[in-house]
């Protein structure tokens, strides 16, 4: 199991770790303006509880809608390091695709990384969500790229997360009762939160 009795776990990207930001306010009808709220984390953190309750974790949430790596960069000093975590998941390049550049999305990342390694913080690496724009997709693929070839060079851990995902919108194409992943945009629904926590829980399972 990669995660240890005592972990300190700070979740850090953009509105696919924090879903939404609708629960944290005080008017009722922004509050449940959505039909669903939960994210990856929830999900994942559930089953980690009810599976591990000896490891007596801790969990922060630090997912910001909208957010590039050049905004992680800008929110790690005040967001990630007065929590002192002992383990990071990243997940970020959604909002990166939008506006590609490999150059500044490696440098960014390199930087992230570089970071925690120096405030030995542990890092597991998510590779980027699917999408259903074929455009998107390409510059997504490269950021994939970029983000595999950084965990080997960091030697951090690597989620892919997309290639389940993929599968599931290649079985979409022909059935006639396809499985919805996604709600609007690139957020993703219930289900899709949920194949995503299935497959890092599983590589965290079956890995030390």
């Amino acid at each position: 199991m990669l995660i240890g009795p005592k972990e300190r776990i700070v979740f850090f990207g953009d509105s696919l770790t924090k879903r939404t930001g609708r629960m944290d306010s005080e008017i009722p009808a922004d509050r449940y303006a959505v039909s669903y709220v939960e994210s990856y984390v929830d999900l994942l953190v559930k089953r980690l509880l009810i599976h591990f309750p000896q490891l007596e974790f801790t969990i922060y949430n630090r997912g910001v809608g909208g957010d590039t790596v050049l905004n992680l960069l800008e929110r790690y000093q005040k967001d990630v390091l007065p929590l002192k975590p002992t383990l990071m998941f990243l997940w970020i390049g959604q909002n990166d695709a939008k506006n590609f550049d490999d150059s500044r999305f490696q440098k960014g990342v390199s930087c992230l990384l570089e970071w925690c390694r120096q405030d030995n913080i542990r890092v597991v690496l998510l590779s980027t969500s699917a999408h259903r724009d074929e455009h998107k997709m390409v510059f997504l693929e490269r950021a994939d790229r970029i983000l595999l070839s950084l965990s080997q060079e960091y030697q951090v851990d690597y989620v892919d997360v997309k290639t389940p995902m993929l599968a599931v919108m290649e079985y979409n194409r022909s059935s006639q009762h396809p499985i919805m992943l996604f709600t609007d945009g690139s957020h993703l629904s219930e289900l899709g939160n949920m194949l995503i926590a299935d497959t890092v829980y599983d590589y965290l399972v079956s890995h030390q």
